[in-house]
């Protein structure tokens, strides 16, 4: 499933494609007519993100609500666009670039209120224009969830999956391995003795050098901080791991008990 970062990556891209244009509506599968009628013809206000779902504004009518879910795919086109296949959930179309979606999980319109409800449901976004860390870290400490469960946990935050938790083959990547806290199985409340802060900023942590432009989230790459390395959970009970963000490899980290 697509991740925060995807998704927000598409909401740029597809605002940069489509705002300020009249966009012609379709849904070629039909599961999608009544809605694509009304908003065939409307212009693009602007797209935006939280978490997981793509919010599509228009100068007027509801909001199209899309979330990709496992199958989902969003692919776009320039003018020579191909015919869409049987598929096709929705095409939204300028002229000069045209976008295809098949097989999401949802694609639906909202009012203000329901769109309200969907966001209520939803932890902080870290990639968000206003990430709040202290909800997260509010909303991590409540959880008896191992602590890798909790993190994708929706509504701890919005947006994060097993690359930003913890992938085998991306373990720099990861906000656990960000933190030096092991194992994934580690329970939330434990962790907040140990360190819950540095977790905390591990997801919230301002991109490097070069990674807004490229589009990069902000939690990844950091070294693992190595004299956290020989504890079993990352670091020892009661002590507290701090990451040194002016280290030259960003990465440094020292461990202080209580």
């Amino acid at each position: 499933m697509p991740e925060g970062h995807t998704i927000h990556r598409l909401a740029r891209l597809h605002r940069r494609a489509l705002r300020g244009r009249t966009v012609a509506v379709t849904s070629p599968q039909d599961r999608f007519a009544a809605g694509a009628a009304l908003l065939d013809g409307l212009t693009s206000t602007g797209v935006d993100a939280y978490g997981k779902h793509l919010f599509y504004r228009w100068s007027d009518g509801p909001t199209l609500h899309v979330h990709l879910g496992l199958y989902g795919k969003f692919r776009g086109y320039g003018e020579a666009a191909p015919l869409p296949t049987a598929g096709t959930r929705l095409t939204m179309a300028t002229g000069d670039v045209t976008l295809h979606l098949a097989g999401p999980t949802a694609c639906e319109l909202l009012d203000p209120g329901e769109e309200r409800r969907l966001r209520e449901r939803l932890g902080p976004d870290p990639l968000g224009l206003r990430p709040d860390p202290a909800a997260f870290r509010a909303n991590l400490s409540r959880r008896t969830l191992p602590i890798g469960a909790a993190l994708l946990d929706r509504r701890v935050a919005a947006g994060i999956g097993n690359v930003y938790r913890r992938r085998r083959r991306a373990s720099r990547v990861g906000v656990l391995a960000r933190a030096a806290l092991r194992p994934p199985t580690a329970r939330p409340r434990r962790v907040a003795r140990a360190g819950l802060r540095t977790c905390g900023r591990s997801v919230w942590q301002p991109p490097l050098p070069g990674a807004a432009a490229s589009g990069s989230p902000r939690c990844y790459r950091a070294a693992r901080p190595a004299s956290a390395a020989g504890h079993p959970h990352g670091v020892p009970r009661g002590a507290a791991l701090h990451l040194d963000r002016d280290a030259p490899d960003r990465g440094a980290a020292r461990i202080e008990g209580d």
